[in-house]
């Protein structure tokens, strides 16, 4: 099955949108496994850096991993599952935005995961709010 949604996804550009975002909560699930007492903020950062790393970037750097932890802050104020979901449809965006274009779902679905985030960036709360979903993160 996993070979076939691959070579769809290679011709259907909804598939492939589909396909990004199954990889990312694959890939989440599977650092939870690995590190299954870390707050969601540390695996979506560690998501993002193999995402990264699947592009060929060095993410054996202390730049690249504060990047990952910068990058992946406002997806840790998403409750999971729907936090990588957010994460997959950002990829989306950056990489491939003809997705977007072409299949509004995508965008209207990270709307709807970010409204919340979005919201409380706002009125000032999203402390309150990444506190809510990662108690054990320090705070600079």
């Amino acid at each position: 099955m996993g070979v076939f949604r691959f070579l769809k996804s290679l011709v259907d550009s909804e598939a492939m949108g589909d396909e990004i975002i199954r990889v990312q909560e694959k890939a989440y699930n599977d650092a939870k496994k690995l590190y299954p007492d870390s707050d969601p903020h540390a695996l979506l950062a560690q998501v993002w850096l193999s995402r990264m790393a699947a592009h060929g970037k060095n993410i054996d750097n202390e730049a690249m991993q504060m990047t990952a932890f910068s990058e992946t802050m406002q997806f840790a104020c998403v409750p999971p599952p729907g936090n990588v979901r957010a994460l997959g449809l950002y990829f989306i965006y950056k990489e491939r935005p003809d997705i977007i274009e072409k299949h509004p779902k995508f965008g209207l679905e990270f709307q709807k995961l970010m409204r919340p985030v979005f919201k409380a960036m706002k009125n000032g709360s999203i402390g309150a709010l990444y506190k809510k979903y990662n108690p054990n993160m320090e705070e600079d």
